[in-house]
This record gives C-alpha cells, structure tokens and sequence, in this order.
C-alpha cells in the first residue's frame, strides 16, 4: 500500500481527469438531476484523494472506485446537512434532499463492495463519527457561545478532512502528504471564510473572531434576533473596525504559501497549478481583499 513519491505522475497514477468523469456518471441520477438537489462533486476533495493514492498498490479500476466512494459519503453527509426541521414551502426539495443524501450513501457502500474493499467500510466509519462529533462541537458551540478560532478551524478541518486522513493512514501513511491535506484544507476553509464576512447573526469565521475582539457593548449585535437592517449595518462596521476581513485574508495567503512548497515537492510544479486553480482567492494580492460590504 506504499506510495512512489519519486515517481508519482499526474497523468499516469493520479487519473484526476477519469477520476471525475467516473464519479460524474455515477452521481447522476435523473430525478435528482431534474430537481437540482445533486451538488457539485468538490474537485478538491477528488484531487487530494487521488494524490494520496497516488502510486498506492491498486488497480485503476479499484482505486477510482475507493476514492468515489469516498466523495459519495462527503457529499451525502453535506447533503444532509443542509435539511432544516419541519415541514417548509419546498417540501418537495426538502424531502428529495434526504432521499439524494441515503443515495449518496448508499453508492458509498456499493463502490467499496464493487471495489472488493468492505475493511474500508470500517475505516471510513470511525472519521464519519469524528465528523459527526466536529459537526455536534459546532452546534453546541453556538448554541452557548463558546466560539474560538483555533476550535472552529479544527471543527471544519475535521469535517472536511476526515475521509482524507482515512485514506492517508491506509494507503500513504507519509508525513509530506498528510502535511499536503492539512494545508489544502485549510487554504479552503479560509478561501471560503473570506466570503461570510459579514453573514450577519450566521456562524462564520469572521463573526467568531469578533466575538473575540468586539467590546461588551458591541457583542449583543452578533446575536441579536431577529435581524434588522440597522443591526446589519452595524455588524457590518464593527467587521470594518476590527479587519476580520484582512485577517482572514492574511490567514489564507500564509497557509497557501506553505501549501506552494510542499505540493511542488510531492505533486511538482503542474500539480500545484492545478491545485492552485481550486482556491478562488489565489489570485488576490494583498490590494484585493474583498470587502466586508454585503456579505
């Protein structure tokens, strides 16, 4: 299960391009399609899976079912997610919304029978309980208002980095590569974050970090409901006051300075133009932070 790191190859052992076409095809289920409840597979998640199999010891048929099956149960565990209690207005999508997220997860378990690797089975159920946990961590910590930096990002690094590491510690238990998925991750935890700046009375990144900073006076507008237009606004100049933004931003350009390094030295110079394109803020210079106006 060892993987060649000197020769590791993107076009001939990381398959990105039929990696996704396969798993495209199987995610394509017409009803849903229809309704548009089906996300769009996370290339990043298929990139980084595939460059931890890399040159692991698998047939290209069974590697590319391992790591859809594992983007199956990323998603479907999003899917679910995103389903609010009670019955809504959309009770149609709502409910379709369930049945794409069991169908996700039931091609989860199809792949890997297919795959002939049901022990993976095992594996990838102890990070879905980690991130069930790091999803309960988050409820609970808005709940009662126990927010810090350091346990939201390990929440969501958790949440989108679970399956990664299952994946890592059976088939390329390398320190580099490990470093490779921490970094990625983090680089789109923060590129995300940039953009939910100002989600007013919303659990971001940016509202965490002025729950640190704001005065006593200033915190009740973080959690004042329901909203009103003059308490956004003053939201709104309170992240202005303090930089979340900038932070933020800041955060995101150091991480993907240390990913540059290590992902030309384990996936070279053309892996990390490809991994650098999944990162919507890659290309803003320190003159383009995107403003906190509007969210």
């Amino acid at each position: 299960m060892g993987v060649d790191l000197d020769n590791l190859s993107l076009n001939e052992s990381l398959q990105f391009d039929e990696v996704q076409t396969f798993a495209e095809h199987m995610i394509a289920h017409q009803v849903l399609k229809d309704e548009s409840v089906l996300p769009a597979l996370s290339q990043l998640q298929l990139f980084l899976g595939a460059t931890v199999l890399g040159k692991a010891r698998l047939g290209s048929t069974v590697g590319q079912r391992l790591l859809a099956a594992m983007v199956m149960m990323y998603h479907g565990l999003s899917m679910h997610d995103s389903i609010t209690e009670g019955r809504t207005t959309h009770e149609k999508r709502r409910q379709l919304t369930i049945l794409g997220g069991d169908y996700l997860s039931s091609l989860f378990y199809r792949l890997l029978a297919d795959a002939g690797l049901l022990d993976m089975v095992k594996i990838f159920a102890k990070a879905i309980v980690q991130i069930n946990e790091a999803k309960m961590s988050l409820h609970d910590a808005r709940l009662n208002g126990t927010y810090s930096e350091a346990n939201y990002l390990k929440d969501l690094s958790t949440i989108h980095g679970a399956l990664l590491h299952a994946l890592c510690d059976t088939y390329a238990p390398i320190e580099r590569i490990r470093t490779l998925v921490d970094l990625a991750i983090a680089a789109s935890i923060y590129d995300k974050e940039v953009e939910r700046v100002s989600h007013a009375g919303k659990t971001s990144l940016a509202n965490v970090l002025l729950a640190t900073f704001a005065s006593e006076d200033e915190r009740p507008f973080l959690l004042m409901q329901p909203r009103s237009e003059v308490c956004d606004k003053r939201l709104t100049s309170l992240h202005m006051k303090y930089g979340t933004t900038k932070r933020i931003f800041h955060s995101f350009r150091e991480v993907m300075v240390q990913l540059e390094d290590i992902a030309i030295d384990v996936i070279g110079s053309e892996g990390w133009g490809m991994l650098r394109n999944f990162f919507q803020h890659a290309n803003n210079g320190a003159d383009h932070v995107p403003s906190v106006e509007g969210g």
